[in-house]
């Protein structure tokens, strides 16, 4: 039997306060950022979001909230990037080379690398680890593909639309972005986190325990990332199988959620922003 999902809240909201350092909680398998680390999987996220980038070669590709490891940054050189930009919250990249080695021959490359930062040289990225205040040290217009996977439904909810701001200006003309977001909970893959109200949710003590997402709907995610001229497309959606919570169980806030709001598990969008030149024309 599984564990239930307030055993599971419980238990990070207890092991917060020890001030653990995040390596360890991944070495023992109890917090992970993603499995960017498998060159696998790696390998086919990336190429799930770049099949629907429309560019050619030379690209410059931004990847936020990479996770565990780097590996988008020398999959985008292979695929023909000219330069990736990695972003995330915090240092959490895996910085044995062994993992970057392992990605390498798994694209069929003949190269090791003597440490992270000899990695990230020879993939032509740059890695930055302060969140939004990292995206807007980017000048405008500088990238040409973007993409999060699994990631805008962890952004707080007070910075989402300044996340989702920044990342369309720093959109080329003719560029791509996509992101495959996760609508369910994060303490056993429901919709039990709509149990609580911001008050308590939001607080730091709760955000901060290792399974906050902001509860956000999938229109109000569409609502803030298509703007600026943006053209939103969404291109898959996944359901509950069955109702993942019952009404009397929500908190008043989402009360007034429809029901399809609430069969919705997941959903990938694709925003493409117009070439000046044919939006003249």
């Amino acid at each position: 039997m599984g564990i239930p999902w307030w055993a599971r809240m419980g238990a990070k909201l207890a092991l917060r306060p020890l001030g653990i350092d995040y390596g360890l909680w991944r070495r023992v398998g109890l917090f992970r950022h993603g499995a960017m680390d498998d060159p696998n999987h790696a390998i086919a996220v990336f190429d799930r979001h770049f099949a629907h980038y429309n560019g050619g070669p030379g690209f410059v590709c931004l990847e936020l909230g990479c996770g565990d490891a780097l590996s988008s940054a020398l999959i985008a050189r292979t695929r023909g990037s000219a330069r990736t930009i990695l972003v995330d919250v915090g240092d959490f990249a895996d910085g044995d080379p062994l993992v970057y080695d392992r990605l390498a021959t798994a694209l069929g490359l003949e190269e090791c690398y003597a440490d992270r930062n000899d990695y990230l040289r020879r993939a032509n990225a740059i890695y930055l680890t302060h969140g939004l205040a990292s995206l807007r040290e980017l000048p405008d217009a500088c990238v040409d593909f973007l993409f999060s996977n699994a990631v805008l439904e962890h952004v707080r909810r007070a910075q989402f639309a300044d996340i989702s701001r920044e990342l369309s200006r720093i959109l080329r003309p003719g560029g791509t972005a996509t992101h495959q977001v996760d609508l369910r909970d994060h303490l056993g893959g429901g919709l039990n986190n709509l149990r609580f109200g911001d008050g308590f949710w939001e607080r730091p003590g709760v955000a901060e325990a290792g399974f906050y997402t902001n509860r956000l709907r999938m229109d109000e995610v569409l609502s803030m990332l298509a703007q600026d001229g943006l053209r939103a497309e969404v291109l898959s959606t996944s359901h509950f199988d069955a109702p993942a919570i019952a009404r009397r169980h929500l908190h008043g806030q989402f009360a007034g959620l429809p029901d399809e709001a609430l069969r919705i598990a997941g959903f990938m969008v694709r925003l493409r922003r117009e070439n000046a030149a044919s939006v003249a024309g």
